[in-house]
């Protein structure tokens, strides 16, 4: 008797499943700064970014599932770095890792207390910082005591955040003024005229942040023998956010243009009403605590098992300095963000493309293999290298 073939429907279930992981890896809480970043560099110059930034971010994703595809065993991106370009550029990726999941936990604590700060103030009063510091309070606690689960309610919420940006842009659209969407900032001789025009770049790159889900994404593929799908789940993997982004933020910024608030919800709220600001204060916050326990966990085993630190002292290293940085009052949720996204983004960024340069120089005639031409790659890292350049321009004349 022949054996039965298995249906179309299972057949594609890994790939769904395997995009499934990228897009929920990608979309969090990068979206609510989007907004603000786009309206002080103008819809055109932030579009331009988008697009930029997607397709060197599509390329270096594209790149990194050849290292996990054609490498055994599983690794993250400091264990391939190890492999490929020797102990000096994994002790950068670990650095590079370790002071942007710092900078996201800040751009978290002060994001979500702007959220709570806009639903509480009518009956508790009080200001964002406070907070922010019971928040800090509540996920450091979390931390301590081990409750990992916490943080894959991520995958649930990003469900919700879909649902909530469409029921925003309906809610929207009957707003919308061209004219918001057509403004450009004026610019001259003056070194902080540039400032908007390279604002987006950190913050876009850490909306796109999804290289984690890379070696999982071929790890679920590899053990459902279907590693065909690894370049599609991720380019639709991407793509979907790409869209997703762009429309969301056209959206925001066509209602509330210049009036548009750091965290964007605060000010659509106030446009369209409370119902909108209610509702999403409320997911922004549930986002940003999944993503926050999601990357303390991982700063932690950080910790714990590559400097070989005690669970106590592993914990004080993960939540001590954010706060103390909160404390100090130096920056805002989306300086933090930017920050975030242009280290970790663009040293990460680098990092891979000379990992898969390295493993293209012994795959070069292999059939299946993805060949990037080299001069395409090296425009990959240059952009990756100026995104860094800008973000520090950027911050110089804020902080300094």
């Amino acid at each position: 008797m022949a054996k039965s073939q298995p249906s179309n429907g299972k057949r594609a279930l890994p790939f769904l499943r395997a995009t499934a992981l990228v897009v929920g890896t990608a979309i969090g809480a990068g979206i609510f700064g989007l907004p603000y970043v786009f309206s002080q560099s103008g819809a055109s110059v932030g579009v331009g970014h988008l697009v930029i930034i997607f397709l060197t971010v599509l390329m270096t994703m594209l790149a990194f599932g050849e290292v996990a595809s054609h490498t055994p065993g599983r690794h993250q991106i400091t264990g391939y770095t190890k492999i490929y370009l020797g102990r000096a550029w994994e002790i950068i990726a670990l650095v590079s890792l370790v002071l942007g999941v710092y900078g996201a936990l800040i751009a978290y604590i002060l994001g979500v207390g702007t959220f709570v700060h806009a639903l509480s103030v009518p009956y508790f009063g009080g200001i964002p910082l406070a907070y922010s510091l019971i928040f800090w309070m509540i996920v450091s606690s979390i931390l301590f005591f081990g409750l990992r689960r916490v943080a894959k309610a991520e995958s649930v919420l990003v469900v919700l955040l879909l649902l909530v940006v469409v029921t925003i842009l309906l809610l929207s659209t009957p707003h919308i003024d061209i004219q918001n969407l057509l403004f450009v900032p004026e610019i001259s001789l003056q070194p902080t005229s540039w400032v908007p025009f390279i604002l987006p770049f950190g913050v876009v790159l850490f909306a796109f942040g999804a290289s984690t889900a890379v070696p999982e994404t071929v790890e679920y593929l590899r053990e459902s023998q279907e590693l065909r799908w690894t370049r599609r789940s991720i380019i639709l993997g991407m793509t979907v956010p790409a869209v997703v982004y762009l429309v969301f933020v056209l959206a925001m910024v066509g209602v509330t243009g210049a009036e548009t608030s750091e965290s964007a919800i605060v000010g659509l709220g106030q446009a369209l009403g409370t119902p909108v600001l209610i509702v999403g204060s409320i997911l922004g916050t549930l986002t940003m605590t999944t993503s926050f326990l999601a990357l303390g966990v991982a700063l932690l085993d950080v910790f714990r098992y590559d400097f070989k630190l005690s669970h106590l002292l592993s914990w004080t290293a993960v939540i001590i300095p954010p706060v103390v940085i909160v404390l100090a009052q130096v920056g805002s949720f989306i300086d933090f963000i930017g920050l975030a996204g242009s280290l970790v983004g663009g040293i990460d960024g680098i990092i891979i493309l000379l990992m898969y340069l390295k493993l293209r120089q012994k795959n070069i005639k292999k059939a299946g293999f993805l060949h990037i031409p080299p001069p395409l790659v090296a425009l990959g890292m240059i952009v990756y290298a100026l995104g860094i350049l800008s973000e520090v321009y950027t911050l110089a004349f804020k902080w300094f």
